[in-house]
């Protein structure tokens, strides 16, 4: 008798294939997803948040250390990053925008403003928000800082922007966005997502 080679069947053979291919791709997706995390802490890892309370606004929200808070007067805050502030700044000190920012298409206004009213009447001319949103179709209702709230897109001017306005213990707060909610940046996401109402 000759020797026999021993041969594992086929199958056993495309089982091994089989497993070392899903081994290989869970490995590469596993990699793609560490590499994504640590390139995502890097990126905020020295990104330091603040929270910026109104007293007499009764909200609070958090936003980069680097940007800047404006109490414009008791009822109107804006809140821009560094870019957009030198762009204001810019405005403030020539009295209008530098020609060369004006043929970039560069113009000002807020990152996110937030107006404060004593009441729906006083800061919309409306009873509530509801009858507010049956004047202006192009509103939408939506929960935010956990309550009711409505939003809407603005256009024109030479302007497009995102409005969301709120009701809390009977006073009005509309905040504005300098762009459209779908160009909404994750900075811009992050600090809206942080707003609450404080007593």
């Amino acid at each position: 008798m000759g020797q026999q080679i021993y041969e594992p069947a086929q199958d056993s053979k495309n089982n091994w294939v089989k497993i070392v291919i899903i081994m290989g791709i869970i490995l590469i997706i596993g990699g793609g997803i560490w590499d994504w995390i640590n390139l995502n802490k890097s990126k905020t890892a020295g990104e330091q948040w603040v929270e910026f309370i109104g007293p007499k606004q009764n909200y609070a929200l958090k936003y980069p250390e680097n940007w800047i808070v404006n109490e414009v007067n008791s009822i109107y805050v804006t809140i821009n990053s560094p870019e957009n502030e030198q762009i204001k700044q810019s405005i403030e000190l020539e009295g209008h925008l530098p020609s060369g920012l004006i043929k970039a298409g560069y113009g000002y206004s807020a990152n996110i403003a937030i107006a404060y009213f004593s009441s729906i009447m006083k800061g919309f001319g409306a009873e509530n928000l509801e009858e507010l949103a049956n004047q202006q179709p192009s509103m939408n209702k939506i929960n935010f800082a956990g309550a009711e709230a409505w939003e809407r897109p603005i256009t024109g001017n030479n302007f497009t922007g995102y409005v969301i306005m709120i009701e809390n213990k009977n006073y009005a707060y509309q905040i504005t966005f300098n762009k459209a909610k779908t160009e909404l940046t994750d900075t811009d996401k992050r600090i809206i997502a942080s707003f609450k109402f404080i007593e």
